[in-house]
C-alpha cells in the first residue's frame, strides 16, 4: 500500500515588494491587482507554475491571495554542493601547483644546486600557498569565476532585492547557505516628527505611503518599501481615487 505524500499549502493573502517566499515554493493561484507596479519578468506572477528558489524575493510588484505549494525537495539538482566544491579544490590546487612548478623552474635556472636539494625545499611551497589562500579562496573564485558560472552551477542565482537600485549592486541569492543581501532601508514610528497639528502620525504614514505609490506607478522604490512596512494594514496604502 502506497502512502501519498502530502505537500503543505500556505496562504499569502497580500505578497509585497521585498517579501521572502519561502523554499521549494510553488505559485499555485495568484490575482493580479489592477495596477502599473508590476514589471514583466520581475512580478511574482511571472513565475506562476515554475519552482521558486530558496529565498526568492519578490522584487517588484504587489500581489493578493497567492497560494504557495512547498516541495519535500529543496534543489534542483542533486550534489550541487559537492560540484561546487571540486571547482574550489581544482582551482586551488592549480594554483599551488603553478607556484610549485615555478618555484622550481627559478631555482633551476638562477641556481645551480643539486634535484634532491631543491625538491627538499619545495615542501615549504605547498604549505605556505595553502595558509593565506584558504580565506580569501570563496571571494577569489566567486571573482575569477563570475555569477555567470555560480549560476549555470545551480549554486547561485541571480536575483533582486530592495536596495538593488539604490546600492547599484548585484545579489547573489546562494541555495544553499542562505541569501546575501543587503540592509533593507526602514522607518521608526517614534522618529517621525509632524510640522502640522492637524495630522497624527498614522494618517501622515498613509498619506506618505499614498503620495509614493502614485508617484511611482510604474516601479516602487526602495523608500516605498519602507513606507509600507509601517502601515498595519499594506491594503490602505493603495490609492482610492
Amino acid at each position: 500500500m502506497c502512502t501519498q505524500q502530502i505537500w503543505s499549502l500556505v496562504i499569502s493573502y497580500f505578497s509585497r515588494f521585498g517579501d521572502i517566499v519561502p523554499s521549494n515554493a510553488r505559485v499555485l493561484r495568484f490575482q493580479k491587482i489592477a495596477t502599473m507596479t508590476c514589471w514583466a519578468k520581475r512580478s511574482v506572477d511571472c513565475v506562476h507554475g515554475f519552482l521558486i528558489y530558496y529565498a526568492w524575493t519578490v522584487s517588484c510588484g504587489q500581489g493578493t491571495r497567492c497560494t504557495l505549494r512547498l516541495y519535500p525537495q529543496r534543489y534542483a539538482q542533486p550534489g550541487q554542493l559537492k560540484e561546487g566544491i571540486m571547482v574550489a579544490g581544482c582551482f586551488c590546487f592549480s594554483l599551488i601547483l603553478a607556484g610549485t612548478v615555478a618555484e622550481l623552474f627559478l631555482i633551476l635556472l638562477f641556481r645551480k644546486h643539486n634535484l634532491e636539494y631543491m625538491l627538499h625545499n619545495c615542501h615549504f611551497m605547498p604549505l605556505i600557498g595553502e595558509i593565506p589562500m584558504a580565506m580569501p579562496v570563496v571571494l577569489y573564485l566567486a571573482s575569477a569565476l563570475g555569477s555567470l558560472r555560480l549560476c549555470f552551477l545551480r549554486i547561485a542565482s541571480r536575483g533582486t532585492v530592495a536596495l538593488e537600485d539604490l546600492a547599484s549592486t548585484d545579489v547573489m541569492l546562494f541555495n544553499l547557505t542562505g541569501t546575501i543581501t543587503c540592509n533593507k532601508p526602514c522607518f521608526f514610528r517614534d522618529k517621525i516628527e509632524l510640522f502640522a497639528n492637524s495630522v497624527d502620525k498614522d494618517q501622515a504614514i498613509i498619506l506618505a505611503a499614498r503620495a509614493s505609490r502614485s508617484q511611482h506607478e510604474f516601479c516602487i522604490e526602495s523608500i516605498d518599501a519602507a513606507i509600507l512596512s509601517l502601515l498595519d494594514d499594506p491594503e490602505q496604502g493603495k490609492s482610492w481615487y
